[in-house]
């Protein structure tokens, strides 16, 4: 799941800053940026959430099914979670898809993660 150059993600309390140096076609780390979500996600919101965002643990040796998860999980009935995580402070899907992994979803997912924050386009 690496590309040739290497990826950042910084991540505070809210805020996930990513950027590439030396690499044409990158890719964000993913799996670390999921795993930060699930921990918050435990800590925000309840353990019983948690588990269920765990489950893309499953596809971590596959980055299309990976993505897919995301998708789906970005428009399922606990995308409330999202907003309230975000509100909270934590790290969210929705602040992965639009601020440092954009690349890895379509322009629809990004339209989805913003609606349920609440950002205008």
């Amino acid at each position: 799941m690496r590309g040739t150059g290497v990826w950042e993600c910084r991540i505070s309390d809210k805020l996930v800053g990513c950027h590439v140096s030396g690499m044409k076609g990158h890719m964000c780390d993913l799996q670390r940026l999921l795993e930060r979500c699930e921990a918050d996600t435990a800590r925000l919101i309840s353990q019983g959430a948690a588990n269920r965002l765990a489950n893309w643990r499953q596809y971590r040796h596959n980055q299309s099914e990976l993505v897919a998860f995301v998708q789906r999980v970005l428009r399922g009935e606990h995308r409330a979670h999202g907003w309230e995580l975000d509100q909270k402070g934590g790290l969210s899907l929705e602040r992965i898809i639009i601020e440092c992994c954009p690349d890895l979803f379509t322009q629809d997912d990004i339209r989805e993660a913003k609606a349920t924050l609440g950002i205008k386009d």
